[in-house]
Formats: structure tokens, sequence, C-alpha cells
């Protein structure tokens, strides 16, 4: 598993982050890419805005969390105040991906308040292309304290 920097998670070799999202499914995405808030984000090493991973439980109830914390819009966004967090969780034992939204709304100057509960974010999972779900595609749709579960059929 690749972590993005812009609010994706890559199961194939990543060789740039992609900060230009596009609809899902999509042929020319990356295979296996699980996208809960794929947008121009600015998370910064070493600081509390970043993306942090853990696990958290006890076999064989364990969940992988990647979390995008306190991260900016890099987009011409330049309030380093106006910051989202979101994480994907994986459950042990299950296909079960869910995402969590904590905080949705950047706010701030026009740059950064266009990308409000993805305003200019894809959030969805892609399988195998062109196989995929969306949930939305650059719409103001993810609200604040909001979650959404896929469940991947075997």
């Amino acid at each position: 598993m690749y972590v993005d920097s812009n609010g994706k998670l890559d199961f194939q070799a990543l060789i740039e982050s992609e900060y230009n999202n596009f609809p899902l499914p999509n042929a020319l995405a990356d295979q296996y890419m699980v996208a809960p808030f794929w947008d121009d984000l600015l998370p910064i090493q070493n600081t509390a805005q970043n993306v942090f991973w853990a696990v958290t439980g006890t076999a064989p109830h364990r969940r992988f969390v990647v979390e995008w914390r306190n991260v900016s819009r890099a987009d011409g966004c330049t309030d380093s105040a106006a910051q989202i967090t979101f994480q994907a969780v994986f459950t042990e034992g299950s296909t079960d991906i869910l995402f969590d939204y904590a905080d949705t709304t950047f706010g701030g100057p026009a740059r950064c308040a266009a990308g409000d509960h993805g305003g200019s974010a894809t959030v969805g999972i892609q399988t195998v292309a062109p196989i995929g779900t969306q949930f939305s595609y650059n719409r103001p749709v993810v609200a604040d304290h909001m979650s959404i579960k896929f469940s991947l059929v075997p």
C-alpha cells in the first residue's frame, strides 16, 4: 500500500503523487485505488499537519487506519489554518473500507473554500480499471462527521 499525500491510497508502485483528481472508474487511474478525499492537498512532514497511520485493537479485530490530519489545500490556498481531517479504515477479516470525516471545511479565502466538503475532490474506490465506485466527484457533498462504508464483494 502506498499512501499518497493527496488523499488516496494506491496498491501498486506509486511513481509520483497525482494531485489532479478525476472521476471513477477511470481506465487511466491507478488500479486498486482507495480515495477518501483525492484533492491537491498539502501535508507538511514532521508537523501535526501530516498523514499518519496506526494499527488499533487486537487480533482478530484489528483496524488499520490512515489519517490525513489537519491538511491544507495546495491549489492556491495560502491560509495555513484552512485544514481538514479524514481517514480510511480497513478492518481485519473484512472487505469493508470505511471513510471517516472529522472536518471537511477548509474555509478561509475562496481558493481554499473551493474545496470545502469535497468541492474539488474525488471520493471512491477503484479495484480493476474500469471497475470502481464513486461517491462524488468535485461536488460539495462530504459533510463534517460523516462516514462512508464500501463493502467489496469477493
